[in-house]
């Protein structure tokens, strides 16, 4: 039907292609009024509703728009893991015109990223070892700590161990018993979230202390008497 005050009849449209950082904001021309609109799609992480002003960010379509879809590419970045709202906004000769309502899309999380943690507590058969999580992407990722006697790599069946520290936004660590002294041993932490993987940047290495054989001194007697004697040494 023809529009009745002869504005652009406008409908938003779900935003599709929604990546970590962008997003393809759709909408559909459903009657051009008395000419054919020039279209803006509002959008931003609040709903302006109907406030033209209230909105964070505007991109404005070229040209006009006949009856069909139509659509604009978030020209600044976005966060990931957060809710946008958006709503497309018409003008012809007739006047202003606006999507009923506006609609929402939520971004990917994106790949987090991670250091290893320095060694420390070394003895001669346990230490302890973690990471870092040093950018979550939006989304908190599960770290592990894969390692063993030899440097598994960026593969994580290459590695003899792995310690699961869960969920993680920054730093843990874990212990690790059980180890031969004197031995060196690698390790290299590792995160996961719905956005993608990654390793830190290299393995990292240990050594545990070599265990040392006792010292003893004797130390003179004491309590001597004509049938017994206390013979003393000292564990040094």
């Amino acid at each position: 039907g023809v529009s009745p005050n002869g504005v652009a009849d406008i409908a938003n449209l779900a935003a599709t292609a929604v990546t970590a950082d962008s997003a393809q904001l759709n909408g559909e021309v459903l009657d051009i009024g008395d000419t054919a609109p020039s279209i803006i799609i509002r959008w931003g992480d609040e709903d302006g509703g109907g406030n033209t002003g209230a909105w964070d960010h505007a991109d404005a379509l070229p040209g006009t728009q006949g009856v069909g879809n139509f659509s604009a590419t978030t020209g600044t970045t976005l966060l990931p893991n957060t809710t946008y709202f958006f709503r497309a906004f018409a003008s012809n000769t007739a006047g202003d015109s606006e999507a009923s309502s506006s609609l929402s899309f939520t971004t990917l999380p994106a790949a987090p990223t991670v250091t290893n943690i320095a060694a420390s507590n070394l003895a001669a058969d346990s230490a302890a070892v973690g990471g870092t999580v040093t950018d979550t992407g939006g989304e908190d990722p599960t770290l592990f700590i894969y390692w063993g006697p030899s440097d598994g790599g960026t593969t994580a069946g290459s590695w003899q161990n792995s310690v699961l520290l869960g969920a993680q936004s920054g730093s843990a660590t874990t212990g690790l018993t059980g180890l031969n002294g004197g031995t060196t041993y690698f390790y290299r932490a590792f995160v996961t979230n719905n956005g993608g993987s990654a390793w830190a940047a290299t393995s990292a290495s240990f050594s545990t202390q070599t265990p040392q054989p006792p010292s003893v001194v004797n130390d003179s007697a004491n309590g001597i008497t004509g049938s017994s004697a206390n013979l003393r040494g000292e564990i040094t």
